[in-house]
């Protein structure tokens, strides 16, 4: 994996785990 996607799937997930922290747990699952 180069360098840009490996960037790019870090927002993701970080993105990803800041929408689940506003939402709260539960709402996803």
């Amino acid at each position: 994996m180069d360098e840009r996607a490996n960037d790019l799937s870090k927002e993701i997930i970080g993105a990803a785990i800041a929408v689940h922290r506003e939402l709260g747990p539960g709402l996803l699952e």
